[in-house]
């Protein structure tokens, strides 16, 4: 009984089993219809050849300059469009032969092919060989992205059907050719031709093409800069399988193979492994490039910017900039031995700062005495890194070793800190002065991997007396001064509310003792900033300077240091603040676009239009001047004087030999640790800077913007006018605004006239506010009436060129600040 219990539990269990099992086969056959059938829709509705008709790879983002100049291009994988019949016959022979064989038999599955790659795979134990051809990777370029799912292999399938159904056999090669990516950034043939042999791809010879086609199936693999050994190797094999397929002799294979390689190893031994095409991009204005493409980034995305095809038209001009550039590096390199000298001497090798605080623990502590001596170590170290570094790295890299490749470079990074491979640096700002337009930027004397730091636009420094127009613009709105108020130049002692006491003193040292408003500023003196700090207070300021330059109140500081330029700024702050007077008051808007379109020239962007409907809106609205006019105007006469007789008349008459009108204002900051000048003329508006990039660090004695700025402005603009073929102005043809009066003053004193001792010789015009009236109060400029007390002050110089007869020609300036005479003699 218990048998026949036991056949009749494994019957009905038999018949279970069979119910599951055909429930499960329908359930995967219907399945299996539908993504069948859902794939045929797909294929059917043709929305993938269509994507394939509209095939639009991804293309770089075009720069140029505003005369329609290429500058550079954007792009994180680059592509260039060719047409089939621009590629060699050997070429495309030798992509057939390694990568499809029966391109030209088979309907876009090869299924021999398929079987001799699972038999060499499962002979090796391993992949060793595919059974793709060119039209399944294209579909799988550009619909699967190599996705391994059996949704994707049987779609990748069907497409491939209906490619070779839709499309010649050229059409897919031409398609194949534009898309297959070839490693190190490079999508296409043509990309890929000039990235490993610089040349274009019509210029390709046949073992050139051998080694392209061993990349697309392991393009990290077998790339020629990262693996050379590996694929010199696969390069034989690609050219013995072209031979067995009847398109070379095996002869002319083996001649072309060794004499080609002979003399690429050179190429290979001088191209980092990292390399890539957006590595070696040709950039001709890499600083000003790099502040564009934040700025497209932030208008469009990564997405558009990098694989859309953008055409952006930028303000930049090519020719100024190498106008600029020449005269900037001149000055740099002038500047690399006097600066370099003067930081060794300050602490051979250590930091001035560091080393006076030793010193200061050393009066207190027991600490071992700085000797100084020579290190045959450290001669060693330095003069290996500047002679035998780029030959070492080669032979590491032909060798392949790598504990020997990070031995060398923490021994380079050990060395960088080294005095004498500090490099003195600068940057350069040309806007048009009317329009904005930002036409030069230079932020470094070398764009680099290491070093892309734009000092331009984010280098903050004191800015030293070249903030005392904002001092001055402050005094003059307040109602306080008039342009040739007398001020006496003599000691002060400032007493802070702490208790601490600060007495500055001026550039050179000495006093003037009466000194008219202008003078001092044409002079640059710090105790008449001083005073007009005092006169007015910190806020009014900050709050003049905030306006123009644009900057938050909460970065400058109210002490008395601030009347000096201790407050930091960047170069492209101060020009924003100058650029405000050089347009008597108004406000603009420093740009670097003009107008961005897409691929097919649709403009996307008019960016220069939609600045110029704003400040058109603050016009009307009232809100384009930034500070009144008048007083724009009193200033820009007062930094005239500065440029015609003033600190940087020396630097840009004589030095630059540029002789037209210009306005501006020089700055160096206590213990030569930077130098600028920032200037204008009725064209153009530059901003010199010149510093360490270490700021304990100094110049050198009298490397001060006067001396070493002024000369790379006067010399770009004198370039600039000689570019556009135009003589310099002479004049800036300024039309006095109404709220602006002509008086006179005691050119002694600049105290108002006196009749009891100032008689019509000794009376110089001074320019006055007219008097406002704010919060029901009128302010009116006051001043004190002439004392009689007639003393002249004069410079040596002066005095020279009054009494003998010196010109400015026959009197030089020597780099130590002293003063020669150059084949001079008394009249």
């Amino acid at each position: 009984m218990a048998k026949w219990k036991d056949k009749l539990q494994s019957f009905f269990t038999l018949r279970r089993l069979e119910k599951w099992a055909f429930i499960s086969f329908f359930i995967i056959a219907f399945l299996g219809g539908v993504t069948l059938g859902a794939i045929l829709i797909s294929v059917e509705s043709g929305e993938a050849l269509r994507h394939l008709e509209s095939f639009r790879p991804e293309l770089p983002t075009r720069i140029f300059d505003k005369k329609g100049r290429l500058i550079t291009e954007l792009f994180e994988h680059k592509r260039e469009l060719v047409h089939l019949n621009e590629i060699p016959r050997p070429v495309i022979a030798a992509f057939l032969a390694v990568e499809d064989n029966n391109f030209f038999e088979h309907f876009g599955i090869d299924f021999g092919a398929i079987l001799r790659a699972a038999w060499a795979n499962l002979k090796a134990g391993k992949i060793v060989q595919g059974g793709s051809t060119l039209t399944q990777q294209l579909v799988k370029g550009l619909y699967t992205k190599g996705e391994k799912t059996l949704w994707r292999k049987i779609y990748e399938a069907v497409v491939t059907l209906q490619v070779e159904k839709e499309f010649s056999k050229e059409e897919i090669l031409e398609m194949y050719f534009n898309q297959i990516y070839l490693g190190h950034g490079a999508y296409g043939i043509a990309s890929a031709a000039r990235f490993y042999f610089n040349k274009p791809v019509k210029d390709l010879n046949v073992v050139e093409g051998a080694i392209l086609a061993a990349l697309p199936k392991a393009p990290h693999t077998y790339s020629p800069f990262r693996s050379p050994h590996r694929s010199r190797k696969r390069n034989y094999a690609a050219l013995m399988k072209m031979v067995e397929l009847g398109y070379l002799k095996k002869e002319d294979a083996i001649q072309l193979y060794h004499s080609y390689w002979s003399h690429y190893w050179k190429k290979i031994l001088v191209t980092p492994t990292t390399a890539n095409l957006f590595g070696l991009r040709q950039n001709k204005a890499p600083y000003f490039t790099e502040f564009v493409r934040q700025e497209l980034e932030g208008l469009f995305g990564k997405e558009t910017v990098y694989r859309k095809g953008l055409q952006v038209y930028t303000t930049l001009d090519l020719d100024q900039l190498a106008i600029a550039k020449k005269a900037l590096l001149k000055t740099l390199k002038k500047a690399d031995p006097i600066a370099r000298r003067e930081n060794k001497f300050a602490g051979g090798g250590i930091a001035p700062d560091l080393l006076q605080t030793y010193r200061t623990l050393q009066s207190v502590l027991p600490l071992p005495s700085i000797v100084r001596r020579y290190s045959l170590r450290n001669d060693f170290r330095e003069k290996f890194k500047k002679r035998l570094s780029l030959a070492y790295d080669s032979l590491l890299l032909l060798t392949g070793d790598k504990q020997a490749r990070n031995l060398s470079r923490e021994f380079m990074i050990s060395t960088r800190d080294f005095k004498s491979d500090l490099k003195t640096q600068g940057a350069f700002l040309a806007m048009e002065k009317s329009t904005g337009r930002i036409t030069v930027m230079i932020g470094g004397r070398e764009f680099k991997a290491s070093d892309q730091f734009n000092r331009a636009v984010q280098a903050r420094r004191q800015p030293g007396s070249a903030f005392k127009p904002f001092v001055y613009g402050a005094a003059l709105e307040d109602r306080a001064v008039h342009s040739n108020m007398g001020f006496l130049d003599s000691p002060v002692i400032n007493i802070q509310q702490d208790g601490t006491t600060w007495a500055p003193g001026n550039y050179g040292g000495g006093f003037h003792g009466y000194v008219l408003l202008t003078r001092a500023l044409q002079m640059s003196l710090n105790l008449v900033s001083v005073q007009l700090y005092d006169m007015i207070g910190p806020d009014k300021i900050i709050n003049f300077a905030s306006r123009l330059t644009k900057v938050d109140p909460s970065r400058f500081q109210p002490n008395p240091s601030l009347a000096l330029g201790s407050s930091e700024l960047t170069p492209w702050e101060l020009m924003q603040g100058y650029a405000v007077i050089a347009n008597l008051g108004k406000d603009v808007v420093p740009h670097t676009i003009l107008y961005v379109t897409d691929r097919d020239g649709n403009v996307l962007l008019n960016h220069e239009k939609e600045i110029f409907r704003i400040l058109s809106y603050k016009k009307k609205h009232k809100q384009l001047q930034i500070i009144e006019k008048a007083i724009a105007y009193i200033l820009h006469k007062m930094m005239e004087g500065v440029v015609s007789g003033g600190t940087a008349h020396r630097g840009v008459r004589q030095k630059a030999h540029f002789y037209g009108v210009g306005a501006g204002k020089t700055g160096t900051t206590s213990g030569w640790h930077d130098a600028w000048f920032g200037g204008w003329t009725p064209d153009m508006l530059a901003v010199v800077w010149i510093g360490l990039d270490n700021g304990r660090l100094t110049l050198g004695r009298h490397q001060a913007g006067g001396t070493i700025a002024t000369p790379v402005w006067g010399r770009f603009m004198k370039g600039y006018y000689k570019l556009i073929k135009k003589a310099p102005p002479k004049s800036f043809h300024l039309k006095r605004p109404k709220g602006v009066r002509v008086g006179a003053v005691c050119k002694y004193t600049g105290g108002w006239p006196n009749d009891e001792c100032d008689t019509k010789e000794n009376l110089v015009s001074t320019y006055i506010p007219a008097p406002i009236k704010k919060h029901g109060r009128v302010y009116r400029v006051l001043g004190k009436k002439c004392d009689c007390v007639h003393v002249e002050t004069k410079s040596f110089l002066e005095l020279l060129k009054e009494k003998v007869g010196a010109t400015d020609e026959e009197l030089k300036e020597d780099t130590d600040g002293k003063v020669r005479f150059k084949q001079w003699r008394p009249q």
